[in-house]
């Protein structure tokens, strides 16, 4: 029953307060961690409601992101709270990005080089053969770019995690007042 009344306080302070999206303020951990089983849930559940409903992956992506919002203000609020920047909670996602557009700029260059360019594919056997050693090299080195910035953002999601897991910052800091003490 306990446990149930705790996820009905976190569903109901995440929507009637509207705290959800805001990027100012601090977090708890323990009302951070509350949330965080919700925060994943609705950025994958809005991105398979739109799989359902057959909308475009254009469509589903922003469905997704645009439901993690509230993760990533809980995210920026948690930070604040321990006393570091906000910001650093868009870090390792701005390096998955860079990633993810890496790896795909790769695979149009190795697979439609010649038509993105302009270029004709020769009717000889082994015709293209400078062609697709110089697309395939490009493509090799965009691909271990995108694991390099992948690797980045491992690493970078994991210095984030383990901020958000320092206990609160005690008493009042830039971002606002500590949530764990009691207000006088």
């Amino acid at each position: 029953m306990a446990e149930s009344n705790a996820v009905f306080r976190a569903i109901d302070s995440m929507l009637i307060n509207l705290n959800s999206i805001a990027f100012r303020g601090r977090m708890s951990r323990k009302a951070y961690w509350r949330f965080f089983p919700f925060g994943i849930a609705l950025p994958i559940a809005a991105f398979f409601v739109a799989f359902v409903v057959d909308a475009t992956y254009l469509a589903r992506v922003l469905a997704a992101v645009l439901f993690a919002i509230p993760l990533l203000s809980a995210n920026f609020r948690r930070l604040q709270d321990t006393g570091e920047n906000g910001n650093e909670a868009l870090m390792p996602w701005g390096y998955f990005a860079m990633s993810a557009c890496t790896f795909f700029c790769a695979y149009q260059l190795f697979y439609n080089a010649y038509s993105v360019f302009g270029l004709e594919r020769s009717p000889l056997p082994y015709g293209n053969l400078v062609g697709d050693l110089l697309f395939g090299l490009a493509s090799l080195c965009l691909v271990a770019l995108a694991l390099v910035l992948f690797i980045r953002f491992l690493m970078q999601f994991s210095v984030t995690t383990g901020q958000l897991l320092l206990p609160s910052q005690p008493g009042p800091n830039e971002y606002g007042p500590n949530p764990n003490e009691v207000p006088q």
